[in-house]
C-alpha cells in the first residue's frame, strides 16, 4: 500500500515538474496583462454613450451649418477663437504697439508674515492692485504667499525693481508679447460686421411681402451682431491686458532645520496609511484571484490539452 501512495506521489510529483513552469507561466501572462483589459462598467458605458452621442451632434450641427451656405457665418465661426500672438506676426512698420507684458518674481525672507504689509503698501503705491492671494503652511505657525499683482504697464519695470528689493532675489523672469497685428486684424473685422448690419438694416427697411425673406435676414442681422459683440469683448479683454502687466509674486521663508515637505507628518498618520495600502494591495490580489477562477474555463482547458499533447508525445517517443 506504501508502495502504491508512494508511486502516486512520484507521478504527482512528476507532472507538477513537468508543467509548473507551463502553468506559472500562463498565471503570470493573466496577471500582467490584467490591468490592460478594459472591462467597461455600466458608469463607463454610460460616458462612451454620451460620448457619442456628443460627437454626432456636434457632426449634425457642422452639417447643418455648411448646408446653410451663408458666407457671414463662415467668417463668423473662423473669428470666435482670436489668433495668439507670436514672433512671426512681429511686423515693425505698426505704429501703437499692443504689448502684454508678464513676469513672475520669487524672494526669500526671514518671515513672510512681517513682511505682508510692507508688500501691500508697496503695491498700493504703484497704482496697482492685488487679483489675486494665496498662502500654505511652510512649517508649523510659518506661512509662504503668493500674489497676483495687476500694475499700470508703465511702471512694470519699477515695480519687479522695488518688490525684488524686499527680500532675496531667487528667481526672477520676464516676457513680452505683441499683439499690435491681432489688433489690428480684429479691429479690421469689427469693421466689416458693422458695414455688413448697416446693410441688413437697410434691407430690413424695406418692404418685402416675402416673410421668409424677412426672417432670413433677421437671423443674419442677429448673427453678425453677435460676431461683433464678441469681438469688441476680445478686445476689451486685451485693452486690459495691455494696460495692466500680471506679475506672479511669491514670498517664501528662509530654509531652517526641520523644514519637511509635510508638516503634518506622524507616525501615526503613516501607520494608518500604511495599513490602508496594505488593504488595496489585498483587494487586488482577491481581485486577481477572482479573475483566475472565472476564467478557469478559458485556461484550465488549454492546460489540460497541453498536458494531453506532452502525455501523448512522451508515450510516442516510448
Amino acid at each position: 500500500m506504501f508502495k502504491k501512495i508512494k508511486s502516486k506521489l512520484a507521478a504527482g510529483k512528476t507532472w507538477v515538474h513537468e508543467n509548473l513552469f507551463l502553468a506559472g507561466l500562463l498565471i503570470a501572462a493573466g496577471w500582467f496583462f490584467w490591468p490592460a483589459m478594459n472591462f467597461e462598467t455600466p458608469e463607463i458605458a454610460q460616458n462612451v454613450y454620451d460620448q457619442r452621442a456628443r460627437n454626432s451632434m456636434s457632426m449634425d450641427m457642422a452639417v447643418a451649418e455648411e448646408s446653410m451656405g451663408s458666407s457671414v457665418r463662415r467668417m463668423a465661426m473662423k473669428s470666435i477663437a482670436p489668433p495668439v500672438a507670436g514672433a512671426e506676426d512681429f511686423d515693425p512698420s505698426l505704429t501703437d504697439r499692443k504689448i502684454i507684458k508678464s513676469g513672475n518674481l520669487s524672494i526669500e525672507v526671514p518671515t513672510p508674515e512681517a513682511i505682508r504689509e510692507t508688500v501691500e503698501s508697496t503695491i498700493k503705491s504703484l497704482d496697482a492692485y492685488i487679483s489675486n492671494l494665496n498662502s500654505w503652511e511652510v512649517r508649523s505657525g510659518v506661512l509662504a504667499y503668493s500674489f497676483t499683482v495687476r500694475v499700470p504697464s508703465e511702471r512694470f519695470e519699477e515695480a519687479l525693481q522695488k518688490l525684488s528689493e524686499l527680500g532675496l532675489k531667487k528667481s526672477e523672469s520676464y516676457n513680452e508679447q505683441d499683439i499690435t497685428s491681432q489688433y489690428q486684424d480684429t479691429e479690421a473685422q469689427i469693421a466689416n460686421f458693422k458695414a455688413r448690419r448697416d446693410s441688413l438694416r437697410d434691407l430690413m427697411s424695406r418692404r418685402s411681402d416675402s416673410l421668409s425673406d424677412l426672417l432670413a435676414v433677421d437671423r443674419e442681422l442677429s448673427s453678425v451682431q453677435q460676431q461683433i459683440e464678441r469681438l469688441e469683448r476680445t478686445q476689451k479683454t486685451r485693452d486690459n491686458q495691455v494696460a495692466y502687466s500680471v506679475i506672479n509674486f511669491s514670498v517664501q521663508p528662509e530654509p531652517q532645520i526641520g523644514d519637511v515637505a509635510n508638516p503634518y507628518w506622524s507616525a501615526e498618520r503613516s501607520w494608518r496609511q500604511s495599513v490602508n495600502d496594505l488593504i488595496v494591495a489585498l483587494q487586488n490580489i482577491a481581485d486577481r484571484a477572482i479573475w483566475l477562477v472565472v476564467f478557469a474555463p478559458i485556461w484550465i482547458p488549454i492546460l489540460i490539452a497541453i498536458w494531453l499533447f506532452r502525455r501523448w508525445r512522451k508515450r510516442r517517443k516510448q
